[in-house]
């Protein structure tokens, strides 16, 4: 098993899995993991590859009862999502799960409201390595190292005792000498092969412990390469998007790979009016990506003449700010600066280059219309790859 990445929306870190003994938790993850980025459509695992990803090889009749077992806890489990401000709905995690134990395989489909908790994941998103997470021996390790990871970044997370107890299903009968030994020993034992230097720090308020914060340190030997762009979008940005595939005609166009040519395109407090507006106005689905633009590009101009009638200012500032930064830009970047100072001949195969994989990358067969001024805006950093050689 080689780098299998199990990458969710945070969101299943708030659902309890206290319940769920070790080799379920593993089974409930490769699950998760083989249906990343599959929308909504039935996935068939077969037995042979459940056995390989959480390493029951030794007992095949284990299996069946995990899978029996974990099958009866999927049942139960529930989410709850606001859907409009003040009003929560709750569902299933799964609308089917077939175990055909003749044919030695699970048939799974998600609930198509919980879709978004695996696929097209831009931000506020949990990622591990389902390896690292099977080779854990204890439940409360494998529940606190996902919870964990979604912290990578900021490498501390303090929780509340009772909402430790709540997510790792400990029992309410747990003195905190019990928890110590039961709970935390293996946890502190285990964890710190993956989070570097990882400490917990008990909190007191008054006498009694009510926190605990568990900290840690960059690995830098674990940090590798992601061909994958991950993009870092401003949380008022990322929810407007999170909203924008909650309508359930965009939730298949609004790719990873679309969401990030949207942002090489747009400005950011463009791409929100567009987002926006296309969130209220489609009803129906989207063919292609082009089309998605077209869309889009109608909801900003529409709300731009609204604020160019609020605001005649507001062109003439713009263009001066936009000058301002082009100028700032050029002295960042000497590379750029050397281009722009070289002749029109030389210049011209870099732009024709530059042009060349513009195209390629938005997947269109010309340049032309609206695409000459996405092209306008993205020159000057796919000039500076090309200069670069990346």
């Amino acid at each position: 098993m080689n780098n299998e990445v199990v990458k969710y929306h945070n969101d299943i870190n708030k659902i309890s899995f206290g319940n769920f003994k070790e080799k379920e938790l593993d089974l409930f993850f490769s699950i998760c993991f083989k249906l990343k980025e599959q929308g909504t459509d039935q996935i068939m695992l077969n037995f042979s590859e459940l056995k390989d990803l959480i390493g029951e090889n030794k007992n095949p009749k284990r299996l069946k009862t995990y899978i029996d077992n974990l099958n009866k806890k999927l049942a139960m489990i529930n989410h709850q999502i606001e859907i409009e401000k003040n009003v929560f709905e709750r569902f299933v995690l799964f609308t089917n799960i077939r175990t055909d134990f003749n044919k030695k395989i699970l048939i799974v489909k998600v609930n198509e409201q919980f879709s978004y908790t695996l696929n097209n994941l831009i931000a506020t998103y949990t990622k591990f390595d389902l390896m690292e997470f099977v080779s854990l021996k204890s439940s409360y390790s494998k529940n606190t190292f996902k919870l964990l990871k979604q912290w990578e970044s900021k490498r501390n997370r303090t929780f509340k005792i009772e909402e430790f107890k709540e997510l790792l299903g400990i029992p309410e009968s747990y003195k905190m000498s019990v928890i110590d030994s039961r709970v935390i020993k293996p946890i502190i034992t285990e964890l710190p092969q993956y989070f570097k230097n990882l400490k917990l720090e008990k909190i007191k308020t008054g006498r009694k412990i009510s926190h605990l914060k568990f900290t840690w340190e960059k690995d830098i030997k674990k940090i590798k390469d992601v061909q994958k762009i991950e993009l870092e979008i401003m949380e008022t940005l990322n929810n407007i998007i999170e909203q924008a595939r909650k309508n359930r005609f965009l939730s298949q166009i609004l790719t990873d790979k679309n969401i990030y040519k949207l942002t090489e395109m747009y400005e950011e407090n463009q791409l929100k009016k567009g987002l926006k507006y296309i969130y209220k106005i489609v009803k129906k689905e989207v063919p292609s990506f082009a089309y998605l633009l077209r869309i889009i590009e109608t909801g900003i101009e529409e709300q731009e003449i609204e604020i160019k009638i609020k605001d005649n200012k507001k062109e003439f500032i713009n263009q001066g700010q936009n000058k301002i930064e082009k100028n700032f830009l050029e002295e960042e970047d000497p590379i750029y600066a050397m281009f722009l100072e070289a002749t029109e001949e030389e210049k011209e195969p870099v732009i024709k280059k530059a042009k060349e994989r513009y195209i390629k990358e938005i997947g269109v067969e010309e340049l032309t219309g609206m695409y000459v001024k996405f092209f306008e805006k993205s020159k000057r950093s796919i000039i500076i790859k090309i200069l670069k050689g990346e």
